[in-house]
């Protein structure tokens, strides 16, 4: 994310009266917002814990790669001087965050908006994108769904401050957004932040993230009559055509043989067989299975209540099989405390970002499959259908709330099954036969 406007608090400029920033040994003292001097190992931890951020995204704002930001907090490098004079930008009065709200708790749109002048002519986008982002948190939508907005409008009102400068959302108009879809479509260095996923265009999925935050941004804004809707710039951009992915599953027999080589010891060997077993049997998403706790389980019917994303509640049923290898952990995790399933070695909770690496490196002990927590939801879904499940019953188990992804696993099968019989009567196998 570019860092020219992100601070609360805008930079100083030409006020001599300027403290002596100066980079000191992150044992010397506290930091506080007030104190002239920076530790800088404490001022990222104090940014981060009191704002609310991901320490990725502090990087993001100070123009520097994840790692270095790492050696900054460990006090294994020095920073550079435009480093510490972003930092110092950051300071901010307390009031004007919250980090219990997530829209409050953004560097960007936490600015005091004085007045509510829902006048397109004068209001301005920093405005429209933070009553938009209340909105959408009023509406009950998740903080990932508020996230995904919040970081989008940044870049896309970063790239009309650098590139077509627009004070007022009604001066917004179709030209300047097709141009916004080719600098995504073309820019070899998107944002000039420099990261890796920024060094090359967008993907076609990532132009289609944009186009959705934008439609849903100018829907908002015609729904709230802040616009008309003759002044909709989004109405004359088609949606990009994002190319359909194939659905890949794992081969049963593949995950058979990662069950037995899957931990270290026999904590983690039970656990993580047990957490395969859940995901394989379930289908469950990787933010519902780490949100799982234990009064969740109903262990005489087999059925798990789980919150799925967008704070949706749904059942989900554990088989015999799969039942089996989930009381094999809890009897072993039974002197542990926490109200949350699964837990690591000294019983605290184990996070998504956990769970998530573990699955990934299953890819050492099961060949070249793409091990991810949504691969064994794929390979759930279409071995439920390839056993003679239907498309409803998918949709149900499955908490989708429309057939769309369910048909999609269907058309999957449909060329699994175009493949096989391919197999059979290739004219070319048969030409080599005569």
């Amino acid at each position: 994310t570019p860092t020219s406007n992100l601070s609360l608090k805008k930079p100083r400029k030409g006020n001599k009266n300027l403290p002596d920033i100066k980079f000191v040994n992150k044992t010397v003292h506290k930091i506080t917002p007030e104190n002239p001097v920076i530790d800088i190992p404490s001022f990222l931890t104090y940014i981060h814990k009191t704002y609310g951020v991901s320490y990725r995204y502090i990087a993001e704002v100070l123009g520097i790669s994840s790692t270095y930001l790492s050696y900054l907090r460990r006090g294994l490098r020095r920073p550079t001087p435009q480093v510490i004079q972003r930092l110092s930008n950051i300071v901010a009065p307390q009031e004007l965050f919250s980090s219990d709200i997530l829209i409050i708790s953004n560097s960007f749109f936490a600015t005091s908006i004085k007045g509510n002048n829902m006048v397109a002519g004068k209001y301005t986008l920093k405005e429209a994108a933070y009553h938009f982002l209340i909105a959408k948190q009023a509406e009950g939508k998740s903080d990932a769904t508020i996230k995904f907005y919040r970081e989008n409008l940044e870049r896309i009102f970063w790239w009309f401050r650098t590139y077509s400068p627009v004070q007022y959302i009604g001066d917004v108009v179709v030209q300047q957004l097709r141009e916004f879809f080719v600098y995504l479509a073309t820019e070899k260095n998107r944002w000039g932040i420099g990261s890796t996923s920024s060094r090359k265009p967008a993907s076609k999925s990532t132009i289609d993230a944009y186009w959705r935050t934008l439609q849903s941004f100018f829907t908002w804004l015609v729904n709230e009559e802040i616009l008309d809707q003759n002044q909709n710039p989004m109405k004359k951009i088609p949606r990009p055509k994002v190319s359909s992915k194939i659905i890949k599953d794992i081969p049963l027999k593949v995950i058979k043989e990662v069950l037995e080589k899957c931990g270290h010891n026999s904590f983690t060997l039970v656990r993580n067989r047990a957490i395969i077993m859940v995901l394989l049997d379930t289908g469950v998403r990787l933010g519902a299975l780490s949100r799982i706790k234990l009064r969740d389980i109903d262990h005489e019917t087999g059925l798990i209540t789980v919150l799925e994303k967008g704070d949706k509640l749904n059942l989900v049923h554990l088989n015999v099989t799969a039942m089996s290898y989930l009381k094999v952990y809890l009897e072993i995790r039974k002197e542990y405390t926490c109200e949350f399933l699964w837990v690591n070695q000294d019983g605290r909770r184990m996070q998504k970002s956990a769970i998530q690496i573990m699955i990934r490196r299953l890819k050492k002990y099961g060949g070249d499959y793409r091990w991810t927590p949504h691969t064994f939801r794929n390979t759930w879904a279409i071995n439920l259908l390839r056993n003679g499940s239907d498309v409803f019953s998918l949709q149900v188990l499955g908490g989708w709330v429309d057939l769309d992804m369910p048909r999609r696993y269907t058309r999957a099968m449909n060329i699994e099954d175009a493949v096989r019989a391919h197999k059979k009567a290739s004219p070319a196998d048969r030409l080599a036969e005569l």
